[in-house]
C-alpha cells in the first residue's frame, strides 16, 4: 500500500503536488514565512523542491520496478531500477 501526501483544506480543496502544498501556506498563512524572505531566497526554496520531488520520483520507481522488496508483486528489471543491466 503506498501512502501520498496531500493537504485538505476546509473548504473542500485537495492539493497533491509538494511545491502547491508549500505556496497554499505561504499564501493562506504568511507567517511564519516558509519560502523566504527575498526572490533569491525563494528561488532556492523552489529549486529544493523540484529536487526533493524528483528524487521521489525516481525513488519509487526503483521500489517497484528494481527492488527486490517488490518482486512478484509487479514486472521487475534491472533497467527500470537503474541498474543498467547488471542484474538486481
Amino acid at each position: 500500500m503506498s501512502k501520498n501526501h496531500c493537504l485538505e483544506t476546509g473548504d473542500g480543496l485537495v492539493i497533491r503536488q509538494s511545491l502547491a502544498i508549500l505556496e497554499y501556506l505561504e499564501e493562506r498563512f504568511p507567517e511564519p514565512n516558509l519560502l523566504g524572505g527575498t526572490p533569491a531566497a525563494r528561488a532556492a526554496t523552489r529549486e529544493l523542491m523540484a529536487l526533493i520531488d524528483e528524487a521521489n520520483t525516481f525513488f519509487g520507481l526503483w521500489c517497484h520496478k528494481g527492488s527486490p522488496l517488490f518482486a512478484g508483486s509487479e514486472p521487475q528489471s534491472a533497467e527500470g531500477g537503474g541498474h543498467g543491466g547488471g542484474g538486481v
